[in-house]
């Protein structure tokens, strides 16, 4: 039963780390520009693609049948953690291509300025996503979408 203790502190540690572990440090932090697009169609554009990106979901799980409860547990523990990275890139990889058929270029920024723009509730960040997206560039680089 420690082993399985141990093996379950160990995931929860490092879970957090699993979705952007693969990710170029530059691409951690991105923000999305339209330079000729109004303030409301970006808005619109957003939402919509935020929605469909929404609706993207891994496949189905295998089912492994096993009798020892504790393993069963640890399986479903790790199983759950490595769906919802799956769906957050989907998620992403979803939002971007939306976007970049839409006219947007995805552009790098530091942590701090990513924490300023995707800061508080939904409504306030999206206005804020909207600004930063109509505003001119200040040269941030573009990344590949």
């Amino acid at each position: 039963m420690r082993v399985i203790t141990c093996l379950t502190a160990a995931v929860l540690a490092v879970a957090p780390s699993i979705a952007l572990a693969d990710t170029p440090d530059e691409e951690k932090y991105v923000f999305w520009h339209h330079a000729s697009a109004s303030r409301a169609q970006v808005l619109a554009d957003f939402g919509e693609c935020r929605d469909l990106a929404s609706d993207v979901q891994p496949p189905a799980a295998g089912y492994i049948y096993t009798p020892n409860l504790a393993a069963a547990a640890v399986g479903g523990l790790l199983q759950g953690f490595m769906k919802g990275a799956q769906r957050r890139h989907m998620f992403d990889a979803a939002l971007r291509k939306c976007l970049y058929v839409k006219g947007f270029t995805r552009h790098a920024m530091t942590r701090e300025q990513s924490d300023a723009l995707y800061a508080g509730k939904w409504d306030v960040t999206r206005e804020r996503i909207a600004d930063r997206a109509v505003a001119p560039l200040a040269g941030e680089k573009e990344l590949q979408p």
